[in-house]
C-alpha cells in the first residue's frame, strides 16, 4: 500500500504498530502508535500520517555509553 505524502523511498521498516521510511535523499519519516516514543519525535503522540524526524543528508551519530563506577570490589 502507498503511504500518502511519501516519495522516493528506498528503505522501509515496521514494528507492531509503527512504520519508518528513508528517502533517497536521506530523510527519515515515521508514523504509527508511538506509545513508547518509538517514532523518535520526542513525544508519545500517535501519528496517522508520516512525520519527518531527520532532514535530507542527516548524519546519524550513535553515542557510546559511559560508565563511571566508584572504586571497589564487585561480584557478578
Amino acid at each position: 500500500i502507498l503511504v500518502p505524502g511519501l516519495s522516493g523511498i528506498v528503505a522501509l521498516a515496521a514494528g507492531e504498530a509503527h512504520g519508518l521510511a528513508i528517502s533517497n535523499t536521506g530523510e527519515v519519516w515515521t508514523w504509527g502508535r508511538n506509545a513508547d516514543g518509538q517514532l523518535g519525535d520526542g513525544t508519545f503522540d500517535a501519528r496517522s500520517n508520516p512525520i519527518r524526524i531527520a532532514e535530507a543528508g542527516f548524519n546519524w551519530r550513535v553515542g557510546a555509553p559511559r560508565f563511571d563506577l566508584p572504586e571497589g570490589t564487585y561480584e557478578a
